[in-house]
C-alpha cells in the first residue's frame, strides 16, 4: 500500500495523556531499555 495522509491536528496538551505511566506498560523499565537499545540514534 502506498500513499500519504496528513497528520491530524492535535494540541500538545492532548499528547500528554500518552506520556503517562500505564498499568499495561512498566514505563520506567521501558525507558531504560529504549535508551540502551536506541539511545545512539
Amino acid at each position: 500500500m502506498t500513499g500519504t495522509a496528513t497528520p491530524a491536528d492535535v494540541a500538545e496538551i492532548e499528547l500528554f495523556t500518552y506520556r503517562q505511566p500505564s498499568r499495561y506498560c512498566e514505563s520506567d523499565r521501558l525507558e531504560a531499555f529504549a535508551r540502551s537499545e536506541f539511545g545512539g540514534l
